[in-house]
């Protein structure tokens, strides 16, 4: 979700020396980071990523990866702002997602070649060997003013594109390739493990290929046809499916998604496919390896983020599925199911520290403040935006209002936005432990960091919560 209304931030400030051209003494001023203009850019690698303005925010204020460079044109000293460029390749470098933003230094130094490329049409290719990791900035600000991306630093200006729409990096082939052979899916039922190669899923006899398609949250369609194995009948070769069966996938980033039994064995409109093919090629890291899909004669779509991308494990529990649904009132209404929800953490998710009673216990969930975007206007919502609008209205939160949250028996207290407003410490929990939370709290509650900041006057840990109502 973007934000508005970023505040001054201190970068670090190096000096990079530009061939023959000048560069001026650097200096320690703060860098002001602003939002307007809003841009994507598209990243590929080892998998794709569209790149948005709010990350470099991010990489600046919670990495500490803001630079500035001064250079000389047109006899001028100009100031540019943003990150090393090799922290926005650091993306797409790897298949390893325990730290995403992580450089593959060895890599680097091996070299691959990179291609930027202008809204223009402009494109330029390096070799990451010829240049050290901090020799070429991502530029998001330009004397004070933020500025579409382009490329500056230590390197010919052939390599400075302006208004930068992709940066690719050719990684594709036999370092590519490897990888893909070595990933396993693997299977937990009841405690019991089973792991797959490609060539295992490959020679099962459940393998089909049918038409398929999901749609995103923007309304694109994603249709194709698509090759791998039948879900239900892979599943039930290990346990007898119920309707109360909890089938969780757990992707290759953290990213978990549950679905009950009965939405396997709901077979109406079509089968469940686990895909690891589309239209005759394999998928790749992203949006692959493995993806969930409904697959059938007549093509059956489906919600984007019910289907499942970059699947590592599937849990099965014969425990049971619970569902559960929040209420959000205020300006626009909504009604959060639990697939929303876990899919809005994978995206905001906040782990806290909460002691109580002598007990301390570690509890994963949503930032309250990013919730009230789902009720706080009447017109947008996370689910309803485009990367231009920014369904949280700051200017609301900070005037104040009360957010009243309401658990099943009745209880409420009632906080103030203004206590909540950008305080991550503050959460909706989903988690206890790493594990779905008990019944005396399920299916939700409210805990806060030992360490917090503020602790919003009036606070209580509200458990089994069921509505939270915006008095705007």
């Amino acid at each position: 979700m973007e934000k508005k209304g970023i505040p001054t931030i201190a970068v670090v400030l190096i000096a990079l020396f530009i061939g023959t051209v000048p560069v001026i003494a650097d200096d320690t001023e703060a860098v002001d980071a602003v939002t307007s203009p809003t841009w994507t850019l598209e990243l590929s690698g080892y998998r794709n990523h569209d790149l948005q303005t709010y990350e470099v925010r991010d990489m600046i204020l919670d990495q500490n990866l803001g630079r500035t460079v001064t250079v000389e044109e047109r006899g001028e000293a100009v100031v540019y702002a943003g990150v090393p460029l090799s922290a926005v390749l650091a993306i797409v470098d790897s298949v390893d997602f325990e730290e995403p933003w992580q450089l593959d230094r060895t890599l680097w130094a091996d070299g691959y070649d990179v291609t930027l490329t202008a809204r223009n049409g402009y494109a330029a290719t390096f070799n990451t060997a010829d240049f050290d990791s901090d020799a070429l900035l991502f530029a998001v600000e330009r004397n004070g003013e933020t500025i579409h991306p382009r490329i500056t630093g230590d390197s010919s200006r052939s390599l400075w594109v302006n208004d930068l729409v992709s940066v690719e990096a050719l990684l594709a082939g036999g370092v590519a390739d490897a990888a893909r052979a070595a990933f396993e899916l693997v299977l937990i039922v009841n405690g019991c493990e089973y792991a797959y190669s490609f060539a295992d899923l490959e020679q099962l006899s459940l393998y089909r290929e049918a038409s398929g398609q999901y749609t995103t949250s923007a309304g694109v369609v994603n249709a194709g046809i698509y090759g791998g194995v039948l879900l239900k009948e892979m599943l039930e070769q290990f346990v007898q499916l119920k309707a109360e069966t909890q089938i969780t996938f757990v992707a290759v980033d953290g990213y978990e998604m549950t679905y009950s039994g009965a939405q396997v064995l709901d077979q109406a409109d079509g089968q469940w496919l686990l895909a690891f093919e589309k239209d005759g090629e394999p998928l790749p890291m992203d949006p692959g390896y493995v993806r969930t899909i409904k697959v059938g004669p007549n093509t059956p779509n489906i919600d984007g983020h019910l289907s499942v991308r970059m699947v590592a494990e599937i849990l099965v529990d014969g425990e049971g599925y619970r569902d559960y649904t929040l209420r959000m009132r205020g300006p626009m209404n909504n009604d959060l199911h639990r697939s929303t929800l876990q899919s809005t953490m994978a995206f905001t998710g906040r782990a806290v520290t909460f002691s109580r009673r002598g007990e301390t216990n570690e509890y994963t969930g949503i930032p309250l403040y990013e919730l009230l975007a789902f009720s706080d206007d009447p017109h947008y919502a996370p689910h309803r935006q485009d990367s231009t609008i920014d369904p949280y209205n700051r200017e609301a939160a900070v005037a104040g209002y009360g957010v009243i949250i309401t658990a099943s028996d009745g209880f409420s207290i009632t906080l103030d936005s203004r206590e909540l407003h950008e305080n991550d410490d503050v959460i909706l929990a989903l988690k206890k432990n790493g594990e779905e939370l008990p019944g005396s709290e399920w299916p939700l509650i409210i805990v806060w960091d030992d360490d917090a900041a503020i602790v919003p006057s009036g606070i209580k840990n509200v458990r089994n919560v069921v509505s939270i109502e915006l008095d705007m």
